[in-house]
């Protein structure tokens, strides 16, 4: 089975930014974590995570050390990564202006989001499940890009990647509650991850022709892109969102 990545068109035409977003195809993992697992925190054995991690590296351009990750907690705190930044911060939001440097979250229903400013030649990624979503995680990029690097919100060009979508995502009482302020985002009892995110980055300053929405449900295509959800409680395995400038 043979590496397969996801791209954006929009992010594709911003010179020298380098992206993806992984899929399951093209690993070594077994069973629920077939095959190309990213994640060494839900049971697959590392040397899997690590042949699967160097797969990636290579189909992207980069080597396997030059992979940052965060230890994600769902939230919305921001690291803006540079050559010597430790690894794994705890947040969710990564920027960098740094070429050593590839950012990459992990998913498995949750929404990835990655941003890059053609102009300032910076880059992010937002890992934005119901909390992210609803603390506007894809929002907090935009101000720390800008905040941090100079970033104007409408030079950006975002991806809203594969999700767990509208169809398939219901919610109870308590996240009904979070997203009282954005009602429209829940119908039927289902909340919409990717509209979600896209208002988020329309509120920050983000041009609504800049976004790129892959719509995309993981839970749909579980087949295709690891799906907590799909997994029926057990622990899935991880997809990976990923950027860099080349």
């Amino acid at each position: 089975m043979s590496l397969e990545l996801l791209t954006f068109e929009n992010l594709s035409r911003v010179p020298g930014i380098v992206h993806a977003i992984t899929t399951r195809s093209g690993g070594v993992s077994a069973e629920r974590c077939e095959s190309l697992n990213v994640s060494y925190s839900v049971g697959d054995p590392t040397e899997n995570v690590d042949e699967n991690l160097r797969r990636v590296s290579e189909a992207i351009g980069v080597r396997k050390v030059d992979l940052f990750a965060a230890y994600q907690v769902h939230g919305r705190a921001v690291t803006a990564v540079e050559a010597d930044t430790e690894p794994r911060p705890r947040c969710d939001v990564l920027i960098t202006r740094s070429p050593e440097k590839t950012l990459m979250l992990r998913f498995a229903d949750c929404t990835p989001v990655l941003l890059a400013d053609p102009r300032r030649r910076v880059v992010g990624v937002v890992h934005a499940g119901w909390r992210g979503s609803a603390l506007r995680a894809a929002g907090a990029a935009v101000a720390a890009l800008s905040d941090a690097f100079g970033s104007d919100a409408a030079d950006l060009v975002a991806g809203i990647g594969p999700a767990i979508g509208p169809c398939c995502y219901t919610v109870g009482p308590e996240v009904v509650e979070v997203f009282a302020d954005r009602p429209e985002l829940i119908a039927a009892g289902k909340l919409d991850l990717w509209e979600a995110n896209r208002q988020a980055l329309r509120e920050a300053g983000v041009r609504a022709e800049h976004i790129e929405v892959a719509g995309i449900c993981t839970q749909c295509e579980s087949d295709r892109f690891f799906s907590h959800r799909a997994n029926g409680g057990q622990p899935a395995g991880r997809f990976a969102g990923l950027i860099r400038i080349a």
